[in-house]
């Protein structure tokens, strides 16, 4: 199976892997991401404000596994409370939906999602060849979904913040 390409790949610290000169302290947060810059910014954000990511994926142009791939795996996984994504483009959507309906069962899911409006559908396209939706369609995909909805790389660890000190939500 191969992560990739266009990608920063894979940064777990408590295994002492990192595609940069990152954090080290390891926490109870993952971050699926299809940009590597945008994961590294919210990383280092993260660490600012007392968020630390256990496990972060940069997947890139998805050419095997994608998102919805590493959201199922980090779904079943004991160490991780909540998972944060910045997804440009999904390749099987019905897949998507049914694995996101069942993780938000078990932890709460914040996702920016580009490429729902003109303008960030052509940057995304750009990046990665992502084709991105209508922006009505995305909205009620989060509301039926329960995934809570952020539109900036800073509001995934805002809301991160949130989590680590609130009840979680109600879907």
């Amino acid at each position: 199976r191969v992560i990739g390409p266009n990608c920063m790949g894979i940064y777990n610290p408590s295994c002492g892997v990192t595609f940069a000169n990152l954090p080290k302290k390891a926490g109870p947060v993952a971050l699926v991401s299809q940009t590597g810059s945008g994961a590294a910014r919210i990383i280092t954000y993260g660490d600012k404000r007392g968020v630390y990511f256990g496990k972060v994926v940069s997947y890139g142009n998805a050419v095997d596994l994608d998102s919805t791939d590493f959201i199922e795996l980090l779904s079943e996984d004991p160490e991780i409370k909540f998972i944060g994504c910045y997804i440009e483009g999904v390749k099987d959507v019905p897949r998507f939906n049914r694995v996101l309906k069942k993780c938000v069962e078990k932890k709460p899911v914040v996702m920016v999602k580009t490429g729902a409006t003109e303008a960030s559908r052509e940057v995304a396209a750009s990046h990665t060849g992502a084709l991105g939706g209508s922006e009505e369609i995305w909205q009620a995909f989060f509301r039926q979904n329960g995934i809570i909805r952020v539109y900036t790389l800073e509001e995934i660890v805002e809301q991160m913040v949130a989590l680590q000190y609130l009840l979680p939500p109600k879907c």
